[in-house]
C-alpha cells in the first residue's frame, strides 16, 4: 500500500542499494550499492492511495521501502501503518459500493 499515486501503472526499478552512511540499519540508493531490481504493477488507485504488487528480482534489505522512496511516491515504506492504510482503503471501497 502506498500513500501517493504512481505516475506509471507498471515498471521496473533498477537502482543499486547500499547501507546508509553512519547507519547499520538504514539503506539508500547508491552507485556503490548492490544491484537491486524491483518490478511493480499498480492494482488499484483510490484518492491518494495505491495498492501495488511487487516482484523482487533481488532480495536486498528494505528493497521495497528504498525503491518506492526512490521513485518518489510517498513511501510505501511506512509498513508499520499498513493496517491503518488497509482499513482506509477498505472503508473507501465500502463507501463507493453503497
Amino acid at each position: 500500500m502506498s500513500i501517493g499515486i504512481l505516475e506509471e501503472s507498471s515498471g521496473i526499478i533498477d537502482a543499486p542499494i547500499a547501507r546508509k552512511e553512519g547507519s547499520i540499519i538504514e539503506r539508500c540508493i547508491s552507485k556503490n550499492g548492490q544491484a537491486s531490481i524491483t518490478h511493480y504493477d499498480v492494482i488499484k488507485q483510490i484518492d491518494n492511495m495505491s495498492l501495488v504488487h511487487f516482484t523482487l528480482e533481488t532480495g536486498r534489505t528494505h528493497q521495497i521501502r528504498v525503491h518506492t522512496e526512490y521513485i518518489r511516491t510517498s513511501n510505501y515504506s511506512e509498513i508499520l501503518s499498513m493496517e491503518f492504510l488497509l482499513l482506509q482503503l477498505i472503508d473507501k471501497l465500502f463507501i463507493r459500493i453503497r
